[in-house]
């Protein structure tokens, strides 16, 4: 008997635990069918009207559910599931493949949500990325040197204007550190 740790619950179960699926690589669905039964119980309290509308329309057989909800958000616009902002459609992922065809979040929330899961991988492996750069620096040397190079050849003014502001900033602490070269000449002379 094979198994399969559901997504929701987390429990390993035997396959026959789990509903099928085309699309995906195994053929089944991710959450067991306990979970999946829960999770449509939940959402039809939820939206009473909605699952009532996609009852009618199944047991009609006019349209199928996919036309149904296609067609209401197509006329309403879609609710946002982070944001909670009804908006059009075209601020949303389109996917051919699902039966939803929509993301569930906005375009701008999932932005912020790749963000800062960015930014919490960088803080978590800062030393890890600077080591893999460090490699790649020193295994392509010329091809890096080759880049910047190029780069300040097509960007002369603002790598000047860097520079100068650069220098200016750190002018002092450069005349603490041991001066510059024509102060050290003179406190040489005067000893």
């Amino acid at each position: 008997m094979e198994t399969k740790k559901c997504s929701k619950c987390g429990e390993a179960k035997d396959q026959a635990e789990f509903f099928r699926m085309k699309s995906s690589k195994d053929g089944l669905q991710s959450q067991c069918k306990k979970c999946t039964r829960e999770c449509h119980k939940a959402w039809v309290a939820a939206n009473p009207d909605r699952a009532k509308a996609l009852g009618k329309a199944r047991s009609c057989g006019e349209r199928t559910v996919r036309e149904v909800e296609t067609a209401r958000i197509k006329a309403v616009g879609k609710t946002c599931c982070v944001c909670g902002e009804l908006k059009h459609l075209s601020e949303f992922e389109f996917f051919d493949t699902r039966a939803q065809r929509w993301s569930d979040d906005c375009l701008s929330c999932r932005k912020n949500k790749r963000l800062e899961h960015q930014r919490k991988y960088r803080a978590a492996n800062k030393g890890v990325k600077a080591a893999e750069n460090a490699r790649y620096r020193n295994k392509n040397r010329e091809k890096v040197k080759a880049i910047k190079k190029l780069y300040v050849e097509n960007n002369r003014e603002k790598v000047n204007a860097y520079r100068r502001e650069w220098y200016m900033k750190n002018k002092q602490t450069k005349n603490l550190q041991g001066g510059t070269p024509c102060e050290t000449d003179k406190q040489k002379g005067e000893k």
